[in-house]
């Protein structure tokens, strides 16, 4: 209520009976909100200047509004406090599966223990799918150029140092579109903050910038033909110099145009022979791949009796967890029923106190609408929506720390396991379910102001009871 509403009441020689109640309201109010108002005045002197019958009018209709308003913000915020804990009931499911699924990965970082004959079947295949590799010829001079580029920026001597004068330029502005284009994807960064700009050079790209041009996407032949365009006397120089290693004689022939042909690539032994693109290093010590999962952290070999029979089957040893843990890794939370119907209870009543909350909040609009008095919007308190929209957050990934790969003998597929874990832990609804609807607030507003010289209280206490009938259903 605004000061100078206040004391124009206050200065008129007779008030009526709805006019104090303002008065007495927003004093009430401001109370309630520890704020002092523009001018200082009791509740007794302006209802004993109403007359007799006045004063009957005044307390049927006003005097229960404080009780109600404190009784009401009480159911308020007992509603809080009942969210949160459930809150708290309901990420605390998600941290034990999260816990859970953390067991499972430090197991995965042990070596996997197979027989001698899956093991030497594992390291053949592997070593056939290598053997089968194929390697583009750009990719080699463009790891040539960039070999060669750092070391002349290091103050080095190369063969190839006029060349780099090409590299001063500044990129084209197709160029810069391309590269600036690459690096909003996401998926490459610049090395020491470095910030590309249509003044930026081919050497400080190359520089700073090298894996946008190693790129697996579409855009690949792209980048090639981008370098071609920039320094072809350099590539070409690159190119003869790897043409005079055996096996690659055949690149002195070849046109600029040649180098960036998908179809110019060298064979695996070729590679081997002349160790190139890590050729020799990966077929001499692989990383196994063992029913398609990478062995990145080795494996061992059975050997004698050395490990539990019980625990070998299909030639791989499969290591064990304690039950604390299975029972609630993915596969345990889909096997216990109890556990599901828990989370079914809280995410109902998450989203029926959700409303709840909301039901007290929009109550206190009505209040402030029909008193005019602003300050009861003051009273509402936190919906706890941040939380809310949180909770949802952390449900959809903490299904992607799921993952097998083949260490426990009853584990599931991954994709399943994080599908039918998700559909559990999903609350089923939006952050826009708890608010209540236009037609809602319509209704709950007829309500209130459907009753005329009734008591206040009796108004809103109407619309706030079909809110919550609403929130119920």
């Amino acid at each position: 209520m605004k000061a100078t509403e206040i004391k124009k009441l206050l200065a008129k020689e007779k008030r009526t009976v709805d006019e104090v109640g303002k008065l007495f309201l927003a004093l009430t109010l401001s109370q309630k909100l520890h704020e002092d108002l523009p001018v200082e005045y009791t509740a007794y002197d302006l209802i004993e200047q109403l007359e007799r019958e006045e004063k009957d009018v005044f307390f049927n209709k006003y005097s229960g509004v404080p009780p109600f308003i404190q009784s009401m913000l009480k159911d308020y915020e007992s509603t809080i406090k009942s969210y949160a804990s459930v809150l708290m009931k309901y990420e605390a499911h998600i941290a034990t599966l999260e816990e859970a699924e953390f067991s499972y990965y430090a197991l995965s970082l042990q070596p996997r223990i197979l027989t001698k004959k899956a093991y030497e079947e594992a390291l053949k295949e592997t070593r056939a799918k290598i053997e089968a590799e194929a390697y583009p010829l750009m990719q080699l001079i463009k790891s040539g150029l960039h070999t060669q580029l750092e070391k002349h920026n290091n103050g080095e001597e190369t063969p190839y140092s006029d060349y780099f004068e090409q590299l001063n330029k500044k990129i084209s502005t197709e160029h810069y579109s391309l590269y600036s284009g690459i690096l909003e994807e996401g998926l490459y960064i610049a090395f020491d903050e470095y910030e590309l700009t249509e003044d930026s050079t081919y050497s400080e790209v190359l520089t700073y910038i090298p894996n946008i041009f190693y790129i697996t996407s579409n855009l690949i032949k792209d980048i090639d033909f981008s370098l071609l365009e920039t320094c072809p006397e350099l590539l070409k120089a690159i190119a003869e110099h790897y043409s005079q290693l055996n096996g690659l004689e055949y690149i002195k022939d070849l046109s600029l145009s040649d180098y960036a042909d998908p179809h110019q690539v060298i064979p695996f032994q070729t590679a081997y022979d002349l160790d190139l693109f890590r050729a020799k290093k990966d077929y001499d010590s692989p990383t196994i791949r063992y029913k398609g999962q990478f062995l990145f952290h080795g494996a061992a070999v059975i050997e004698g009796n050395a490990f539990p029979l019980a625990q070998v089957k299909d030639d791989i040893y499969y290591y064990t967890l304690p039950e604390s843990i299975i029972r609630n890794m993915a596969e345990g939370i889909l096997q216990n029923e109890s556990v599901q119907a828990e989370i079914l209870r809280l995410k109902k009543f998450l989203k029926m106190a959700g409303k709840l909350l909301n039901a007290h909040a929009y109550t206190l609009d009505l209040m402030a609408e029909i008193t005019g008095l602003k300050g009861y919007k003051k009273l509402k308190k936190d919906h706890m929506d941040a939380y809310l929209e949180g909770l949802m957050a952390r449900v959809e990934s903490a299904t992607g720390v799921i993952e097998r790969m083949g260490f426990l003998e009853n584990e599931g597929e991954t994709k399943d396991l994080r599908e039918r874990v998700k559909d559990i832990l999903d609350l089923k609804f939006k952050l826009k379910d708890i608010y209540f609807t236009a037609k809602e607030k319509a209704e709950a507003k007829k309500l209130c102001y459907a009753y005329e010289g009734e008591e206040l209280e009796d108004k809103v206490n109407e619309a706030l009871e079909y809110l919550k009938g609403c929130a119920n259903t």
